[in-house]
Parts: C-alpha cells; structure tokens; sequence
C-alpha cells in the first residue's frame, strides 16, 4: 500500500500488512517501510513478494533521487538487521537510456557476446527471451513493456536493471 499523505490517523508512506485468508490482521498496525519522499513514486514503481518466511520483501525505485530501495519485514511485521545481501560483482551489462520509453540498447562492456537474455519482471516471470545475439551489443523495442521496474539476465548470467516507462 502508498499512500502520499496522513489518512484516518495512519501516518502516510509505503506500507504493508499481514491478514489470514479469514481476514484476521496477524499485525496490530501496517508497518511502514518508507516516508513518502522515498517511496515509490505516485505508488507505482514497486514490487511486493513472500520472503518464503512468512515475512514480505519489497523492492521500489524512487525517481527523485534516481535510486532502488528494498526492505524486508520479517513475520511478526519487524524491519531491522535480521537479514543481509552479499555484494555481488558490478554487472558488464550496460543498458540505456535508463529509464526506457521504447527502445533500449543493452551492450556488453567487455565487447563480448552476451548469448540470449531474459527480460524478467520485477514479480520474478520472464517477460520475453531474446536469441543469442552474436555482437556485443543489442537493441531492443520494449514499447509493449509494462511501465515498471526490470532485469536483464544474459546468457552469461550477468544482470541489470531497468525501469520501462
């Protein structure tokens, strides 16, 4: 849930709750993970997922400040130091314009083939698989795209993110 400004005596942000499927709320308020400021903007922009622990994973990109955020509540609604991501490697994939309208360019930066690539959504389904393309470099038309946020794995498993709008 986003919301830009304080309603009904709950404070404004991105939010999230836990109910059963009886519509009992297993959480005594929604837990905010963010202030409006950096949230996603206007609401959108975002993916919410299970972290497979009865907790929730969200994942937004906020124009403003040209940055992706992700927060994770674990099962009795608590955000905190509880969990951790490894740093991965900078990606060789370069994409732009980032963000996309209609076309993207995707480019190997060590000028090597990328084989195929996947175009996958920020809820986890591939949208689209591209053949290996035997350049280092690839345009693609992403008009039919949904706006939101993206990623690009390579043949070569190197990922990058894209927000299409």
């Amino acid at each position: 849930m986003f919301c830009g400004s304080n309603l009904l005596g709950g404070t404004a942000g991105f939010r999230v709750g836990r109910v059963t499927d009886t519509g009992t709320n297993l959480w005594s308020d929604t837990t905010r993970f963010c202030t409006p400021a950096k949230g996603p903007n206007g609401g959108t922009a975002y993916g919410l997922v299970p972290d497979g622990d009865d907790g929730a994973a969200a994942f937004w990109y906020n124009w403003e400040d040209n940055a992706i955020y992700a927060a994770r509540l674990d099962r009795f609604g608590r955000m905190g130091d509880f969990t951790g991501v490894e740093e991965l490697e900078r990606s060789t994939l370069s994409l732009y314009p980032n963000p996309a309208t209609e076309l993207m360019t995707i480019q190997s930066r060590l000028n090597t083939p990328m084989g195929s690539l996947r175009i996958i959504s920020s809820d986890g389904r591939v949208v689209r698989v591209v053949p290996a393309a035997n350049g280092s470099s690839v345009t693609l038309d992403v008009q039919d795209l949904a706006n939101g946020l993206y990623s690009i794995v390579s043949g070569t498993m190197q990922r990058a993110t894209f927000l299409k709008q």
